[in-house]
Order: C-alpha cells, then sequence, then structure tokens
C-alpha cells in the first residue's frame, strides 16, 4: 500500500518549510520514527519523523526547496494491510503533534452525555476549577454533572456548593 505523508504545519501561522537535509533516499527502507529529513521554518529546524514503516517511493523535494504545509513531503510503500479494526473503527496512524487518535482510551473521563448514569470516572472540570474546589474542600463528585456545557463542572457550581456544608469534602 502505498502512503503519502505531507509536509506538517509545524506551527501556528507558518505556511512553508524549507528542507535543509534528507536522511532517505529513493529506494531506502526506514522504520516507524526513523528520522526521514530535516525542514527550517521562520520559528526553528525540526527533524521529521516518518509515520510509516517501508520503501521510500517518492520525495517531495529537494534540499533547499521550499514545499508549503499540506505538499507531498514523502510517498512511502508500506507492507501493512488497512489499518485493523478498533472498537468497530479503523484506527489511523498517529505521530505526537500530529492529531489526536480517535480511538484513544477515554475511560477516565465522564460519559459527554451527562444523562448517562451511572456518572463514570473523574468529574468533568477545568484545572483551575479544580484547584478552586480542593482549596474550598468541595467534592466535585458530588456536583456531577456540572452546569457547564456536556457537564462539565463550572467555578460558579464550586462556590455555590462552598456554602453548603452537605458538599464540602472535610
Amino acid at each position: 500500500m502505498n502512503r503519502e505523508f505531507l509536509v506538517p504545519d509545524l506551527g501556528e501561522g507558518l505556511q512553508d518549510a524549507t528542507i535543509t537535509s534528507w536522511n532517505v533516499a529513493v529506494g531506502d527502507t526506514v522504520e516507524l520514527n526513523q528520522t526521514l529529513c530535516t525542514v527550517e521554518t521562520n520559528k526553528a529546524e525540526v527533524e521529521i519523523p516518518s509515520p510509516y514503516a517501508g520503501q521510500v517511493l517518492e520525495l517531495g523535494g529537494a534540499a533547499g526547496e521550499t514545499l508549503d504545509v499540506g505538499s507531498l513531503l514523502v510517498r512511502i510503500a508500506t507492507t501493512e494491510a488497512a489499518p485493523a479494526p478498533v472498537n468497530g473503527s479503523a484506527r489511523k496512524p498517529v505521530l505526537v503533534g500530529y492529531g489526536a487518535d480517535d480511538t484513544m482510551d477515554t475511560s477516565r473521563r465522564a460519559p459527554a452525555n451527562p444523562s448517562e448514569a451511572p456518572q463514570a470516572g473523574r468529574p468533568r472540570a477545568k484545572p483551575p476549577v479544580r484547584k478552586l474546589a480542593a482549596e474550598l474542600h468541595v467534592d466535585l463528585r458530588a456536583l456531577a454533572p456540572g452546569s457547564g456545557p456536556d457537564g462539565v463542572i463550572t467555578r460558579d457550581d464550586v462556590l455555590a456548593a462552598a456554602g453548603s456544608s452537605e458538599l464540602l469534602d472535610v
């Protein structure tokens, strides 16, 4: 299966990257996360790892050439079949910093739908709200689901609970 790896978005507002050097050539065999090349942007010089293992079929440009974000960086022939289904959906390869994996474990998180009972996992609250609850000795589990979007516990929820002794975690 031939896979295309496009020039990644390496930073906010950067539209292109200049290839400073290649660590691979057409015909080379590469491993997952092996450095393919080094690129330079207006902000930094970055080594780009391979998201696939296989044989390099095509390079998107020569050293010194500037490529737009989203254009072909490298094409790799992989021996892998289509991504294996995980929980009924196809798993997509993900490199850190290149996007989230739709199949990641979210078991620590509460259900997105607050009406789902029982409330499983940690109550949903932003870190500053968790800190405030700890300082005021408010048990977040007693407030779940909160009044925020998707049942997220808000600062106002914690402040309201701080006045009620039955919700305090003392």
